[in-house]
């Protein structure tokens, strides 16, 4: 039993001084070539209205409550209350051509900053790159929930980008459809 005992204070320990160097900042990022145009991802990005249609969020919480301020532009702003936790977020900079920027509060963490950015690659294709920064300010604890974040958030973002990929790619073919 003191064996136990000793190996679970070494572990609190090595946990705690790992804990205290570990970085606070984190970056999730992704990242997809969308085959569309600038236009079209902004339609779904710079809306707050399309947002469910493409967001991953929806997959992992089916009963999450949304409220939508105004939808489009400068000051755009959704909240949700959710099983998983509630946030809100605010449109700080929108550009059709660039990309979006906005805030994001979640519930018991600091504010992060994101960022959609758009750029053309062809006529018909977009680079969109989706990135989220911010800082956990819990000592020992936030090196690895910054960790956790970058990780987590990176992959629900790039399910995202895949969702945007599939509408564009369905809006492009029905579109070819009816030209035809």
């Amino acid at each position: 039993m003191k064996r136990v005992l000793a190996a679970l204070v070494v572990f609190a320990i090595i946990f705690a001084v790992v804990g205290l160097f570990l970085p606070l900042e984190y970056t999730a990022k992704a990242q997809m070539d969308i085959p569309g145009s600038v236009k079209q991802v902004h339609s779904l990005v710079g809306n707050l209205e399309t947002w469910e249609q493409w967001g991953p969020w929806a997959k992992s919480d089916p009963d999450m409550k949304i409220t939508k301020g105004p939808t489009t532009g400068l000051g755009a702003t959704q909240s949700w209350e959710s099983s998983e936790g509630n946030g809100r977020l605010v449109f700080t900079a929108v550009d059709p051509q660039r990309g979006v920027e906005y805030d994001l509060f979640f519930d018991q963490f600091p504010k992060s900053t994101a960022q959609f950015a758009y750029e053309p690659v062809e006529e018909q294709k977009t680079k969109v790159t989706w990135t989220m920064k911010g800082k956990m300010e819990m000592p020992i604890v936030g090196g690895y929930l910054a960790w956790f974040f970058k990780k987590v958030i990176s992959k629900s973002f790039l399910d995202g980008l895949e969702n945007i990929k599939k509408i564009i790619k369905q809006e492009n073919s029905e579109s070819s459809e009816k030209n035809s």
